[in-house]
């Protein structure tokens, strides 16, 4: 008898040793791929020859700048000349207003678009281009009125 419960003893630890072991091996994780850098963004493309294909992967970063412009007079066209490089802008009114919007100071009267209360324009997403000239805005019901304009540059 005391054979048989040293056996059922030795067997009990064993069988404890062995689902502990056989838990751990289930908890654990495989660690991530190292990436190393630079690496291949691995890009293909299909050409019509054996000629090589060179391309070149360019830095795109822009600077913003944030602009707010006072339409201090109801009667008065007001200007804002894009700097050089812009490659996109946009603006909004900082409050709920409607408020107009043309290319040519002569055009805020009878060739311009509004720009409804609470929206916002964006330029076109056209790359590579560079927008050039002067913005107008005209607010003829609101003095005061701020036209919030952000500027990307190369």
């Amino acid at each position: 008898m005391k054979r048989g419960l040293i056996l059922a003893g030795i067997l009990f630890i064993f069988w404890i040793y062995v689902g502990i072991g056989l838990a751990a091996t289930l908890y654990q994780t495989t660690p991530a791929p190292k990436i190393t850098y630079p690496y291949d963004v691995g890009i293909k493309v299909a050409t019509d020859s054996d000629t090589p294909l060179n391309v070149t992967i360019s830095d795109s970063t822009l600077i913003d700048t944030i602009v707010d412009l006072v339409l201090a007079d109801t009667g008065t066209v007001y200007s804002y000349a894009l700097p050089a490089n812009t490659v996109i802008y946009e603006y909004q009114a900082r409050t709920a207003v409607d408020v107009r919007y043309a290319k040519s100071e002569a055009g805020i009267t009878s060739n311009y678009r509004t720009l409804k209360s609470g929206s916002v324009y964006n330029t076109p997403d056209r790359a590579g281009t560079i927008y050039t000239g002067t913005l107008y805005f005209k607010d003829p019901v609101n003095a005061g009125t701020v036209i919030e304009i952000t500027i990307w540059t190369k």
